[in-house]
């Protein structure tokens, strides 16, 4: 490179490891990230996510640890949505049950499975699967396909952190199987799913 480079680039790679799974790389950029003063809690969970997504549960608690020590704390994901002027905010976990078992059912006739990869705690795949229904931007969309009146109108969610895969593959999905246009800001950028495909490409 013709120019040193800075925190953001050395983050870009971060991500690129994670897309790659390249654990190596992803270790070594997040030590260049701490000498460099970077105190994020996002490149911690990224590095942290590499290993989960290779069950290496020892160092994702060396990870937590390592957070613990240093007092950074892992910002949790909400999503929110706009309905007749008045915002609603979920968090993970939150109770929109009905809903969701019906867009659950809908998707496995769709050949649907749930990418457990991306739940990051050592338990099992059941759990696993519950734990990623129950994420704050599907929350927000099934909320979404409740309460919109005007179809032919988006749904739009803004979620404060970046758009988890499974995520990105059940409002896919959804698009398709209600026929809906659906925009989500994450922290990344927006990403607009119609007809069961992204305007991202899968590549964000």
């Amino acid at each position: 490179m013709p120019m040193l480079p800075d925190m953001v680039l050395w983050q870009t790679l971060l991500g690129a490891c994670k897309t790659y799974k390249n654990v190596d790389m992803a270790e070594m950029v997040t030590r260049k990230l701490v000498e460099m003063g970077s105190t994020s809690d996002g490149n911690f969970v990224l590095l942290s996510n590499i290993y989960a997504a290779h069950e290496r549960w020892a160092d994702v608690g060396r990870i937590r640890d390592v957070m613990k020590s240093k007092d950074v704390r892992k910002t949790p994901g909400f999503s929110y949505i706009e309905e007749k002027g008045v915002i609603h905010k979920f968090y993970n976990a939150d109770k929109i049950h009905g809903k969701l078992e019906e867009i659950r059912f809908k998707m496995k006739e769709f050949g649907y499975a749930a990418e457990t990869s991306f739940v990051l705690h050592d338990i099992g795949d059941e759990e696993k699967e519950n734990a990623l229904y129950q994420h704050s931007e599907k929350l927000a969309v099934a909320f979404g396909l409740i309460c919109a009146e005007d179809e032919a109108r988006p749904i739009q969610v803004i979620k404060n952190l970046r758009i988890c895969g499974d995520c990105h593959v059940v409002i896919k999905l959804i698009s398709k199987m209600y026929n809906r246009e659906i925009i989500v800001r994450d922290r990344v950028r927006f990403h607009r799913f119609k007809d069961g495909t992204c305007s991202c490409r899968d590549y964000w």
